[in-house]
């Protein structure tokens, strides 16, 4: 008995670490961190559960909001641009309505030196379907999002 009781608590612990927030909300992408990978997912989920929820508290637990930025490919009259957006500005616009039905998934985490991640993330925001690359750095012990590129497709239904 006290063999299947370890082998539970084993198997809910592992659970757990998969885990980023008690909605259970990202889940895969077995990462290159070690021990870093939790305190990675937690604040990529804190950042999707933010915008999910036009929760501003969230997102800026998730975020260095005084550095952060990001980044995507804007169509142009002439050719293509890279349109810049402050961390600041994004939380404005991503707190403005909750979303009405989303889904996420973390694709891959890569640390260096246990200061810097890379985390590829495939986050479904209503119709849209994103396609992120996070730069996250610790600081002050605190893993924080510090940078963001993108692609969006509309959702194929």
């Amino acid at each position: 008995m006290k063999c299947k009781s370890t082998v539970l608590f084993l198997a809910v612990a592992a659970a757990a670490l998969v885990s980023v927030s008690s909605r259970d909300t990202v889940q895969g992408g077995e990462g290159k961190g070690g021990g870093d990978d939790a305190a990675i997912r937690k604040a990529v989920g804190l950042y999707y559960q933010g915008v999910v929820d036009a929760d501003r508290k969230s997102i800026e637990r998730a975020w260095d909001v005084t550095s952060g930025h990001m980044k995507h490919v804007r169509p142009g009259n002439k050719a293509d641009v890279v349109a810049v957006t402050q961390i600041s500005t994004a939380v404005d616009w991503w707190t403005r309505v909750k979303a009405k039905q989303s889904s996420s998934e973390v694709l891959s985490i890569d640390v260096v030196d246990g200061k810097m991640a890379s985390v590829k993330f495939n986050f479904v925001y209503d119709k849209w379907d994103y396609t992120e690359f996070l730069t996250l750095f610790k600081l002050s012990g605190q893993w924080k999002i510090v940078n963001k590129t993108y692609v969006q497709k509309i959702v194929e239904k």
